[in-house]
């Protein structure tokens, strides 16, 4: 995980992976291991009420907390997706899931967040208490048989994959740091340097490509989302998530939210 300084010295001009190994300290964790919220506030998926998939809890640095600093950090959910299916229109109001579904109260700082195939995701902003606490979802309150969505994508109750500790080091010598990513044509008017040219990508933006970061230079699978502001997230997929190898950008001033497969 990179975060993109506007600023950067002379002497840290070195391989970015030594450099991360060497000063890099974890701020934030993926996998099943969730932020210390109640497990009634944990995401559910509007449509089949499950609980889920904790994607990434992440510290942020100062000027990426677009929502002040008693808000220091956010996580992001992904809910099951398309391959489910939904909640009956009148469910047995005896079913332990659907009574335990009713006592989910959503997360005052929750973003429910939708994508083009009207797929659910969720964004959280997190107190430093929140942050620095575990959580864990609701307890599987499932009859034998009943809710099975046991398959792919994942949620909360299947996401088996080993937590995993999120690190956050500069990301040296990006051009486009601290500027709003845009597609560039022969009309567009930005200080946003393209990715490309002659057919392949710049020297600098290969040295930049695959990795997980805040801001500066985007890689997106298929285009660059409009509205995006300097202060955006860029997440190659994580163990677990469904984009189909793809990746997802969330904006943590302007809250869009898009992703694409390759």
């Amino acid at each position: 995980m990179w975060e993109d300084p506007s600023h950067t010295s002379e002497d840290s001009r070195v391989d970015p992976a030594s450099w991360a190994a060497q000063h890099s300290v974890p701020a934030g964790r993926i996998g099943p291991v969730g932020p210390g919220i109640a497990p009634e506030q944990w995401p559910r998926d509007p449509t089949t009420g499950m609980p889920m998939m904790h994607v990434i809890t992440l510290w942020l640095p100062e000027h990426f907390r677009r929502r002040g600093p008693d808000l220091p950090g956010f996580a992001l959910f992904q809910g099951a997706g398309e391959a489910f299916m939904p909640l009956p229109d009148n469910p047995d109001p005896a079913d332990p899931f659907v009574i335990d579904l009713h006592h989910h109260r959503p997360h005052p700082q929750q973003i429910l967040l939708t994508d083009i195939l009207d797929l659910y995701f969720a964004a959280i902003w997190l107190t430093a208490e929140e942050l620095t606490r575990i959580g864990s979802p609701p307890a599987d309150r499932r009859r034998p048989g009943e809710h099975n969505h046991d398959g792919l994508p994942r949620h909360a109750w299947n996401h088996d994959d080993p937590p995993l500790l999120v690190r956050l080091t500069p990301r040296r010598h990006d051009p486009n740091a601290g500027i709003a990513p845009v597609e560039r044509d022969a009309t567009t008017d930005t200080p946003y340097l393209s990715t490309w040219g002659d057919g392949d990508h710049h020297d600098w933006a290969n040295k930049l490509q695959w990795w997980n970061h805040l801001g500066g230079t985007i890689f997106p699978s298929q285009w660059i989302p409009d509205g995006l502001t300097p202060y955006y997230l860029d997440l190659i997929e994580l163990p677990g998530m469904n984009i189909g190898t793809g990746t997802l950008q969330y904006d943590l001033e302007s809250n869009v939210f898009d992703w694409a497969c390759g």
